[in-house]
């Protein structure tokens, strides 16, 4: 097999590879014996057809199983041979397979930048210090406090107002039928002023007293995030089962031992601060990193592959979808129930 290697570019190389006629008339043979052990023409016993035969039925696919073939043992063996660290995916555009003669194409393909030796010397860099604060525990106690609340019958006979739990059956309705996206639901769970249905949903259960049943008119808009819901106007018969109130536990050493694995609150703090500074030795070491690189880079000139950089791109746009969603899932963790 014969291979050369063209610059583009630094990072950029077209690969011409000529796979011998012997041995693309070796992979015809082979093909056409394997073929020919289980192929099925009318008038032939089972491995008794002719190769004119099995050409004139098989000879197209034949060729594109061999052809996929050369292209991927002459294409690892071209690299083998070249030493090139290849990135991304390879340019192909096969020629069509000819019988008679070498095999020939060419393969784009893009490699990793020769940077060369770099100079570390004289590099300034600024390390920043962080220490956690008495306010960072107090956030994370807060929100440790919060996964323990619990939901409580309130014991005073009131309405409902805003930033209660309630307990509802509800169906809706559009034009007088009941409607499949809001088919009936018994004991749904919701924040009051959440919006898990809606705000106006909530708006108009405030008031109301467990027990009591309520015709809630509601006007989803073209953007709401169910679009099997969005710009219809739903009827929802409502019932009141229940008030709770949210009870969050006192920040004590009780408190700590709920948590699972800690004898008092002291354990806890020292955990949260143990985890913390842990990001912030990350974060430094981060921040020393990124000034090495930018250093690096201003006193370094070389090309990137595109492909590179395209990967760079997906993995930021993936890591702000990731960020989004967890936003998204933070919101949502206010409420108890499923909106619609």
């Amino acid at each position: 097999m014969q291979v050369t290697v063209k610059d583009v570019s630094t990072v950029k190389k077209i690969l011409s590879i000529e796979v011998p006629e012997k041995d693309v008339v070796q992979e015809l043979d082979n093909a056409y014996k394997t073929l020919k052990k289980n192929a099925k023409i009318k008038g032939f016993r089972p491995g008794k057809a002719p190769r004119s035969v099995l050409e004139r039925y098989y000879k197209q696919d034949v060729h594109n199983d061999v052809t996929s073939k050369l292209l991927q043992d002459s294409f690892i063996a071209a690299l083998k041979e070249t030493e090139l660290s290849i990135v991304g995916q390879p340019q192909l555009d096969p020629p069509s397979l000819d019988e008679k003669g070498p095999y020939k194409y060419e393969a784009t393909v893009e490699v990793k930048p020769e940077l060369g030796a770099l100079d570390f010397k004289g590099l300034k860099l600024q390390k920043n210090l962080y220490e956690v604060s008495d306010e960072e525990i107090d956030t994370q106690l807060k929100l440790l406090q919060k996964n323990l609340a619990k939901r409580e019958p309130i014991t005073e006979e009131r309405p409902v107002q805003e930033n209660d739990f309630v307990s509802i059956d509800y169906q809706g309705f559009k034009d007088g039928q009941p409607f499949v996206e809001t088919q009936k639901t018994k004991n749904f769970t919701m924040k009051v002023g959440a919006g898990s249905i809606s705000k106006e949903f909530d708006e108009q259960i405030i008031g109301m007293q467990p027990g009591a049943s309520r015709e809630i008119q509601v006007k989803f808009p073209e953007d709401y995030f169910n679009d099997k819901l969005a710009n219809h106007e739903i009827t929802f018969q409502t019932t009141l089962n229940e008030i709770r109130e949210e009870k969050l536990p006192e920040i004590d050493d009780e408190f700590a031992k709920e948590l699972g694995q800690y004898e008092n609150l002291d354990a806890v703090k020292k955990a949260i601060t143990d985890n913390l500074q842990q990001g912030y030795d990350k974060r430094v070491e981060h921040e020393l990193n990124e000034q090495i690189f930018e250093a690096l880079i201003a006193k370094t000139e070389f090309e990137l592959p595109e492909s590179m950089v395209e990967y760079e791109l997906e993995g930021i746009v993936e890591e702000a979808e990731r960020s989004f969603a967890y936003y998204n899932k933070s919101m949502d963790s206010e409420t108890a129930g499923e909106s619609p």
